[in-house]
This record gives structure tokens, sequence and C-alpha cells, in this order.
């Protein structure tokens, strides 16, 4: 990416990256669902998913692909490492990615210890290690907030646009949740929902390969994307009218001008005699 793409990039802040830290998932133990959530997320907000990078559990990874994600998109989402044990090192690293210190976020603390009490008033608190480890974070100029109410977590904001959350699914889910539609969203302006709209043919994906080339080439220009997805087999599916199709290829539409992507589903419809496919 040139370097002006680069700044066009980062100042448009409906543009997210997303970096998973962990090596249980580059060694397969784990499967990383939190990028899938999130894209999702994105999506039905309107915000654009740019990047998914997974590095492992080493700080020189994070810290470099960190500020390197920062400076080329609007928001930054990190997943994962901000647990009790040796290996959750993602504060630390984004710490020094940036030059920040980290402190002993005492916020943190008492409201780890007033949860923690309030689920069970009959176990001692234990302010151990390991609990001062998850709340030991990247100091000012960070932004430390708590979305959720009935959560300890933080969320960490450093450089103005990356932002730290827990890689265990509950926890993200709800946290990134909170924090996309009442953080990200609000400081987008203009921002317009995406529109997806299906159809399907029962043809061979080489045989309608011409007509989606020609058709992206002349909506590239209004921002909507074409995407192809092949069958191994005929499958029966159920169109817009009810009737059962038989489907080889489905073709997606996507963009954020409705009526644009329609004039461009009708368009691709009419080529290939395809059917537009129910809603799933």
């Amino acid at each position: 990416m040139s370097l002006s793409k680069t700044i066009a990039a980062r100042a448009n802040s409906s543009t997210i990256a997303c970096l998973i830290i962990g090596d249980e998932v580059l060694g397969g133990k784990t499967r990383d669902t939190n990028s899938q959530f999130l894209a999702t997320l994105c999506f039905n907000a309107g915000l654009s998913l740019r990047r998914v990078v997974v590095v492992p559990d080493e700080e020189t990874d994070i810290a470099e692909q960190v500020r390197l994600l920062s400076a080329m998109y609007g928001h930054v989402i990190t997943s994962g490492g901000i647990g009790p044990t040796h290996d959750d090192i993602t504060y630390s690293a984004i710490a020094n990615a940036f030059n920040l210190p980290l402190i002993r976020h005492e916020e943190t603390i008492t409201r780890m210890q007033a949860i923690a009490m309030a689920r069970d008033p009959s176990k001692p608190f234990d302010m151990n290690a390991g609990r001062i480890r998850m709340a030991t974070l990247p100091s000012q100029p960070s932004r430390i907030s708590f979305p959720c109410s009935d959560l300890w977590v933080p969320v960490v904001t450093v450089n103005d646009n990356v932002s730290i959350f827990p890689g265990v699914p509950r926890l993200f889910q709800q946290l990134v949740s909170y924090f996309v539609h009442d953080t990200i969203v609000p400081s987008v302006p203009g921002l317009k929902k995406f529109v997806r709209v299906q159809i399907g043919t029962p043809k061979m994906e080489s045989e309608i390969a011409d007509v989606l080339t020609r058709w992206q080439a002349e909506v590239d220009p209004l921002g909507i994307k074409i995407g192809s997805y092949p069958k191994w087999a005929p499958e029966d599916v159920v169109d817009a009218d009810g009737v059962t199709q038989s489907l080889r290829v489905m073709v997606s539409v996507v963009g954020q001008d409705e009526d644009a992507v329609e004039k461009t589903v009708f368009g691709i419809q009419s080529e290939l005699g395809a059917f537009r496919v129910a809603k799933l």
C-alpha cells in the first residue's frame, strides 16, 4: 500500500483491522471465532473489516503488527493475551509498541473485587499476582473504559485507535458489541449500512466468469463487490418466490447504495437467467 493510500485508510474511521493473538490459534488447538463474530458485527453496522492478522505470543510480533495496523486503519481490535499467566503479554507488548509505561489500575482492581464478592460473598477475595497482572495496563495517553457494567474487564485504547479485548469468546463478543455500537459507530459521520443480495444459477462458474468480470469492472467505482461461490455439486435452494431451484454457483452482490445494488442484481440476473435466493 502506498503512503498516500495508507494515510487515507488511517483517516477513514470506518475501516477496521483485527489482530488475533495466541499460539493456540496458530497451533490449531483453538478455533478462532472472534474474527468471524467481529466481521459480522462490522458488516451489519456498515463498518469495513479490512484485515485479520494472527500472531503468536511473541512481543516483537505483536508490537510490529499493532503499529502497522494502527497506521493503516481507522480502528484496530485485538483479541487475546490479557489473562493471568506468563504467556499473556498483550498489555506489555502494546505498551512497548507505543512507548507507554504499565501501571496498576486501581479502578480495575476495585471492580474485579466487587464483582467477585457479589458473585460469591462467602469466598474471600485473594488479590494474587495473576489478578494484579490482569489489572496492570498501559497508562496515559491510553483510554480505559468499562463497556459492560456486569464485567470488570476493561477495554484499553492506545494510540487513539488500538483497542484491547480478551480472547475468551463470550467476553470478547459482549465487550466488542457494546464498544462497536457505543464508541466506534457514533464516531463515523454519514455511516451507511451494507446491503447484500444473493442470486443463484445452475450454470458452472466457468460459464459465468466473463459476465461477472464485466459487471465488476462497471460497478467498481460505486463501491460494489461481486463475489462468486461455487458448489461442489448442485444443491436445491429456495428462491425469493418460494420455488425450489438447482444451485451450482451463488453470486453475492454487496454495497452501501441499495439502488445501485438492486440495478446490478437485476442486470446479472437478466444476463444469466439467474434467480434471487431467499434470505438465509
